[in-house]
């Protein structure tokens, strides 16, 4: 399938990228994204204008950063990692670069859904927080429970949550509620659905809010 071949195209762009095959890496990226068009990953995008820019082809990197510049898929990660990120350093005197990076980080606030903060409790002096991702429309009135959790590790990058996947819920009205528990191997399982149940009753609780 095409994911399929995608994801061998992008397996070999990181191998070569991996070894300082910049031009090579930079065109096996560029042609994984053509083979996914329009469902490939922006941070896809973000990687070949790194490997551009590190061959040191700068004019198709700063094409590439064209396209991040109008994407609605575009984000406040994404727009860090471009502007502080060290692939990027050969880039920075053109001219090109300032104007760039605003257009950037204007587009990704412009994607960005609204996102606020909560402490939902304490435990042994750290904070326990969920951050709620309310849909551009007018709210539906309801909420998803979204666990920020991968190996029982939780937490975010205290930028912006990535809201790729519950999209399809915020564009219906729905509200999120991204939730982090205690991470291993300081918490066991056990604390962990604790705190993600003390979390539901926090949100429940300030539902009114």
């Amino acid at each position: 399938s095409l994911a399929q071949d995608a994801t061998t195209i992008y397996k070999n762009a990181d191998t070569l990228l991996k070894y300082k095959e910049y031009k090579n890496a930079a065109l096996a990226f560029a042609n994984g994204i053509r083979t996914e068009g329009q469902t490939a990953a922006i941070g896809r995008y973000r990687t070949a204008a790194a490997a551009w820019s590190l061959a040191g082809e700068t004019d198709s990197a700063f094409y590439i950063l064209q396209l991040i510049s109008l994407s609605e898929k575009t984000n406040k990660v994404v727009a860090r990692n471009i502007e502080y990120g060290e692939e990027f350093i050969p880039l920075q005197n053109d001219k090109r670069w300032n104007p760039l990076i605003a257009k950037i980080k204007k587009q990704a606030e412009k994607n960005g859904y609204p996102q606020e903060e909560f402490i939902y409790g304490r435990k042994d002096g750290i904070g326990l927080t969920t951050v709620k991702i309310s849909p551009k429309i007018k709210s539906n009135g309801k909420a998803i429970i979204s666990v920020q959790s991968g190996g029982w590790i939780s937490g975010y990058n205290g930028i912006e949550i990535n809201t790729t996947w519950m999209e399809q819920y915020l564009h219906k009205g729905y509200t999120v509620f991204a939730v982090m528990h205690g991470s291993s191997p300081r918490y066991a399982i056990p604390d962990a659905v604790n705190d993600v149940k003390r979390a539901v009753r926090y949100i429940r609780y300030h539902a009114a809010r």
